[in-house]
């Protein structure tokens, strides 16, 4: 082919070439959600000791809620992390009024707005975490919720201690 056969081939092909290069990693980013599986893993630890309370199989891509009540201003907050490739995704929190989104961060990266009586931090690129620790609220109650139904609660025994949530690849 000549070198003007060959401009004209790609002239055409690049219609169709450019589009697979945008399309074909959103391609594989759906073929990957919920056909693997991970193990979401849920650990409470004291000072001297280490309890695992929580061993699920969960689909890539599924959603997970650390939900409790705001300790100052007792108004529902909730924490929103996808389940992906071993890590845990932030993708939103809500807050239960803007007082308590404000002392959370008075001017975050990606904004606070309303919606749907809520007030909501959504970040502008994800952050991606190994594992959350949370210190386990004396004074209020703290769940995880996984497709609309609490997988773990917060305990009286459990206040004070540390609740490591972390996720792995199902082998």
């Amino acid at each position: 082919m000549c070198h003007s056969g060959v401009a004209k081939y790609l002239g055409k092909s690049i219609l169709f070439i450019i589009p697979f290069f945008f399309l074909f990693p959103i391609h594989l980013d759906c073929l990957c959600q919920g056909s693997q599986s991970a193990l979401l893993i849920l650990e409470i630890q004291w000072e001297n000791e280490k309890e695992e309370v929580l061993h699920l199989r969960v689909k890539e891509g599924t959603t997970l809620i650390l939900a409790y009540r705001h300790s100052l201003f007792l108004t529902p907050q909730k924490e929103l992390y996808t389940i992906h490739a071993g890590s845990l995704i932030l993708r939103e929190i809500n807050f239960g009024n803007l007082e308590a989104a404000d002392y959370y961060d008075s001017n975050p990266l990606g904004g606070i707005h309303p919606e749907g009586g809520l007030w909501k931090i959504n970040p502008p690129f994800p952050f991606h975490f190994s594992s959350l620790r949370v210190r386990i609220p004396y004074t209020v109650h703290l769940c995880l919720i996984i497709n609309d139904s609490i997988i773990w609660n917060s305990k009286e025994k459990d206040r004070g201690a540390l609740l490591i949530v972390r996720t792995t690849l199902d082998q």
